[in-house]
């Protein structure tokens, strides 16, 4: 008895497990499908640095995820640290600050308050490439359902959840120009 075996290389973002699939995020997906990818509108994302020594007399403030909720950013229990000269992450005014692994899915914006903050390892910068997205706009939409939805299908890991850069770029946003001034007006 013969059989014949065929070998196919699969995506390298194929997920095969049952969670992925399940008839609430295929239904979703397909009323999303003709968006547009948030990669199209960003930088490619940067995770922020693996900092463990805190001082609270240091200068310069180290943002963790813990700081983050879908409300925004809330600074009452952040640390403090000395500002390494190596830091691989410069935050600017208006670039947005994803939360990726533990308290994963919250954003905000880069604010005066937190300009020269640090951001830690569990946080992505993610920065716009022009102004085709207002990053107030980005933060609202990543709040909301729409972007929730699509954070909670594409994370990985069985008791710490995390999710990749790779699965953030993928994300589909619809850009509503309109909508976008009126959120930056309200959230600025």
């Amino acid at each position: 008895v013969f059989s014949v075996i065929s070998s196919k290389t699969l995506p390298e973002n194929l997920r095969l497990d049952a969670e992925y699939f399940q008839p609430k995020y295929l239904e979703f997906y397909g009323l999303i499908d003709n968006w547009d990818n948030l990669g199209d509108y960003i930088q490619p994302p940067i995770n922020g640095d693996d900092i463990r020594k805190y001082d609270e007399n240091g200068d310069t403030l180290y943002l963790r995820t813990g700081e983050f909720n879908l409300e925004g950013l809330h600074l009452d229990r952040v640390v403090k640290i000395h500002k390494p000269q190596d830091i691989k992450v410069n935050i600017k005014l208006r670039d947005v600050l994803f939360t990726r692994k533990g308290n994963y899915g919250k954003s905000a914006v880069v604010g005066n308050e937190i300009a020269n903050a640090v951001i830690s390892s569990e946080i992505m910068l993610l920065r716009t490439r022009d102004n085709r997205l207002n990053p107030y706009y980005l933060t609202a939409f990543l709040n909301t359902r729409f972007g929730q939805i699509q954070i909670e299908r594409n994370i990985h890991g069985v008791s710490n959840f995390s999710i990749t850069q790779d699965d953030v770029i993928r994300l589909k946003i619809k850009i509503l120009p309109h909508i976008a001034k009126k959120v930056e007006n309200l959230l600025a």
